[in-house]
């Protein structure tokens, strides 16, 4: 911390106030600039944003790193701490703003700015934010693309792979695996880098969580954006497609045995902060633990990243899993992974455990979710509202908001009161008698959820193709 010196001295050292300051939270340093000229010029050091950074409970990036300005720390702090003081005690309140389309009906929005779609001949980006739109790439008329994005301690990274769509049977092919970099400073995307598959000729299948949204069917390889390099699977003899999560310490694959069987297998990877540019080669997997625990439904959504007890030399991991139960509801509960040391290089059991958080009336749509990798959870689940039609309107849904604390030794939830959402009247131009909203509660949104600002998109349908996309910053 700086030396700061004052004509009036202070009642503490500098040192001594901005460790306590540390452990407040961002909304009060901002209004104790105001007090005087000496609690101004401490309200501003970047070293005490940092700490705030590091000690804060709301859900908010990976970070703090070098590239992160202090505006950007203050901005984000200030944002998620506003959200976090209504989030589930007030009605749903949102701003909504329609990008107007023709649009594929493939797009992803990454980093809650960065809109990616493809139209006939390029693949290109529009900043939410700032309106700015880019070429990324030109393509075929029959390719297509994923995108996912990853934040590192060199700063935030852009990846997309394009493939080719084959005919009926036929998986699609990959062409290219495009990385891109955030420049912070002008809020753009750099140049492409193009890298080579590993392999002649790989196919595409999409599946599990970013940034393991795809992989390669041929030779069942999956790309780590934050090592740069391919992950060969090993068959996992699932009656249906694995859930693969990727942890910081592990990779983590939910395969279903049986209607009623679920096995959890555990495999190493390399932990890294900082990707390596995508190179063409190809890690095995190191299966370490395995359990069988009773039937796994959607979702299964990390809240917590591996953390390491020094004492009992074990890694613990923790999900949201829904479940729908004979009464009519849909029960959330906290599910924890516990991974002891491995030895010898055998495969040992693991411990799984289960908290229940809340429930919800009805089959409720998969929750979104998102957060902090330390566990601060903000999240929502939707479902249809009822009526004497067989088939409710899909531009009325029901919100529930919620948060969980997975920091914690027990994780805990408060859920919201239950807030109707109607498509708004007119939204530039675009009239809800006219067109049909696409809410994306039904598809794997999660990593669309901007939790720290409370921002998530939708498709606008006129019958015939996508002709806007709506984005909502919730309050």
């Amino acid at each position: 911390m700086p030396t700061i010196s004052y004509p009036q001295p202070l009642p503490f050292p500098v040192e001594v106030i901005c460790k306590i300051l540390s452990f407040a939270n961002a909304l009060d340093i901002v209004r104790l600039r105001i007090v005087s000229k000496q609690f101004c010029d401490i309200a501003h050091d970047p070293q005490l944003w940092r700490a705030l950074y590091v000690n804060s409970c709301v859900p908010r990036p990976l970070g703090p790193f070098r590239w992160q300005s202090t505006e950007f720390l203050e901005r984000t702090l200030v944002q998620s701490e506003q959200l976090s003081r209504k989030w589930t005690s007030e009605p749903l309140k949102f701003a909504a703003r329609a990008v107007p389309g023709p649009y594929s009906a493939y797009w992803n929005l990454l980093f809650g700015r960065w809109l990616i779609w493809p139209d006939d001949t390029t693949i290109r980006s529009h900043d939410l934010d700032t309106g700015a739109e880019q070429v990324l790439w030109q393509v075929e008329d029959s390719s297509s693309f994923v995108a996912y994005s990853t934040t590192s301690v060199d700063g935030r990274m852009i990846h997309i792979i394009l493939y080719r769509m084959g005919g009926a049977g036929i998986l699609p092919t990959v062409t290219n695996l495009l990385e891109y970099r955030v420049h912070e400073d002008s809020y753009s995307l750099s140049d492409a880098v193009s890298h080579g598959v590993p392999g002649l000729e790989k196919r595409l299948r999409t599946n599990g969580q970013a940034p393991y949204k795809f992989f390669f069917g041929q030779g069942n390889l999956m790309f780590d954006s934050k090592t740069g390099s391919f992950h060969k699977l090993p068959p996992f003899h699932s009656v249906w497609r694995p859930n693969v999560i990727l942890t910081k310490t592990h990779l983590i694959a939910f395969c279903l045995l049986s209607p009623n069987v679920t096995l959890v297998r555990a495999f190493i990877v390399a932990e890294s902060l900082s990707p390596a540019p995508a190179r063409a080669t190809v890690d095995e997997l190191c299966l370490t633990h395995e359990a069988h625990m009773g039937e796994l439904l959607s979702p299964v959504l990390l809240i917590r990243d591996s953390v390491f007890d020094t004492i009992t030399r074990s890694t613990n991991l923790r999900f949201l899993i829904g479940s729908y139960n004979n009464t009519g509801q849909t029960c959330y509960r906290c599910l924890d992974l516990t991974l002891p040391e491995p030895t010898s290089g055998e495969v040992i059991p693991m411990s799984i455990d289960s908290q229940d958080l809340f429930a919800v009336d009805r089959d409720s749509n998969p929750a979104l979710a998102g957060g902090s990798a330390d566990g601060h959870i903000r999240g929502f689940v939707g479902m249809l509202a009822e009526d004497d039609n067989l088939f409710p309107p899909k531009d009325v849904v029901t919100i529930q908001k919620f948060t969980i604390d997975a920091s914690q030794e027990r994780c805990t939830a408060v859920l919201g009161e239950p807030t109707q959402v109607t498509f708004p009247e007119n939204l530039g131009g675009i009239s809800a008698e006219n067109f049909e909203c696409h809410f994306p509660l039904g598809r794997h949104m999660y990593e669309e959820f901007d939790a720290a600002r409370g921002r998530f998109c939708y498709d606008i349908d006129d019958g015939r193709q996508l002709t806007g996309i709506v984005f909502f910053d919730l309050e």
